[in-house]
C-alpha cells in the first residue's frame, strides 16, 4: 500500500486524507498543533464560546453541489444537523439597525422604512440579491475541467443576471456612495470593507438568503471534529503537537519529512496542506520555485 504524508490538519488536509483513504492509500496527517482544524476552530473565554471561522457554510442546502462534498467528508450527515441563521449580519449606525435578514423580502421593507429616499437603489440592490440566489457556480470542478456544455450553462445563467459583471468591477466603498442615507451607506460599506468587491458581498448574502448558509452544530470546532472522526473511522493516522521542519528530497522526489523532534518519517508521496509560502520558503528552502504561485504570494501592492 502506497504511503502518503499530509502536512497540516486543517480542513484541506483532513478532506484530502478522507479522499485518499477512500482510494486505498496509507495516510498519515501531521499537525503541529494539539488540535486539528487549522483556522476552522474556536475557543472558550470567560465562559463564552468564540467561533473563529464559520459564519455560514456555503453549499449546505440539499441539492447543491457542495452539499454532496460536505457529506462525503463527514462534515455533516443530514441537513437537520445545521442551524439556519436568521440574519447574515446587522450593522449599527448610531441608533439605527440595518439588517441583512435571511428573509430578504422583510429586510428590503426595513431598508425602505429607514431610507425612503433611496427606494430606487434599494430595489436594485435586492433585485441583485435575488438574481444571485438563482446562479450556482460549479464548485466540484476546476475551471479547466469544465466541459463546453458546463461552460455554456454557467455563461447563460450569468448573462441572465447582468449585475454579475457590474458587481465584479465595483467595490463596496464606491457602491455605497449611490445611497443617500448614511445608515444604509454605512452598512453596505462595512459589509465588505476596503477594496473588497461588491460581488463577494452580495454573493455571500444571497447564499444565506437562499437557505444555503447553514451552520453545523458545534460550529467550527464541531465541523473539524466531524471530518476528523470520518478520517479516523476510515483508518487514517494522525500525529499532533509535532511540527515538520524539513522535507526529505531524493532524486528531486519528496520521500519523507523531518520533525522538530528529529524523527524522520518516510513516504511514497507527500501532500503539503499548509501555507504555500511556508512550504516553498521554509520546507523546500526556495529550491523549487513556482513563479506563478510566488507572484500571487509576494507580488507588490
Amino acid at each position: 500500500m502506497r504511503k502518503i504524508i499530509i502536512i497540516g490538519g486543517g480542513i484541506s488536509g483532513l478532506s484530502c486524507g478522507v479522499y485518499l483513504r477512500h482510494n486505498g492509500f496509507d495516510v498519515t496527517i501531521i499537525e503541529k498543533n494539539p488540535n486539528v482544524g487549522g483556522f476552522c476552530t474556536g475557543w472558550l473565554r470567560q465562559g463564552r464560546y468564540i467561533d473563529g471561522c464559520i459564519h455560514w457554510l456555503t453549499g449546505s442546502k440539499k441539492g447543491k453541489t457542495c452539499n454532496h462534498i460536505w457529506k462525503s467528508i463527514g462534515a455533516f450527515k443530514d441537513e437537520k444537523e445545521l442551524i439556519q441563521l436568521d440574519t447574515w449580519g446587522n450593522f449599527y449606525y448610531e441608533d439605527i439597525v440595518v439588517p441583512f435578514l435571511r428573509d430578504y423580502k422583510k429586510a428590503e421593507q426595513i431598508w425602505l422604512s429607514i431610507a425612503p429616499e433611496d427606494k430606487r437603489q434599494i430595489k436594485r440592490f435586492f433585485k441583485m440579491v435575488r438574481g444571485f440566489m438563482n446562479v450556482e457556480l460549479p464548485m466540484d470542478k476546476a475551471p479547466y475541467d469544465l466541459s463546453l456544455k458546463q461552460y455554456l450553462k454557467v455563461g447563460l445563467s450569468v448573462l441572465r443576471h447582468p449585475s454579475y459583471l457590474f458587481t465584479m468591477k465595483m467595490n463596496t466603498d464606491k457602491y455605497s456612495l449611490k445611497f443617500k442615507n448614511p445608515a444604509i451607506r454605512y452598512a453596505i460599506k462595512n459589509a465588505q470593507p476596503g477594496p473588497g468587491n461588491l460581488f463577494s458581498m452580495i454573493y455571500s448574502y444571497a447564499t444565506v438568503a437562499s437557505g444555503d448558509g447553514g451552520v453545523p452544530k458545534g460550529a467550527s470546532v464541531g465541523l473539524s471534529n466531524s471530518i476528523l472522526e470520518k478520517y479516523l473511522s476510515l483508518g487514517g493516522k494522525l500525529i499532533t503537537s509535532k511540527e515538520v521542519k524539513d522535507i526529505v528530497i531524493e532524486d528531486k522526489m519528496a520521500k519523507g519529512v523531518i520533525l522538530n523532534t528529529g524523527d524522520i518519517i518516510s513516504c511514497d508521496f507527500l501532500v503539503s496542506a499548509t501555507d504555500p509560502y511556508f512550504t516553498l520558503h521554509n520546507l523546500l528552502h526556495e529550491k523549487y520555485k513556482e513563479k506563478g504561485l510566488l507572484y500571487r504570494l509576494i507580488r507588490p501592492k
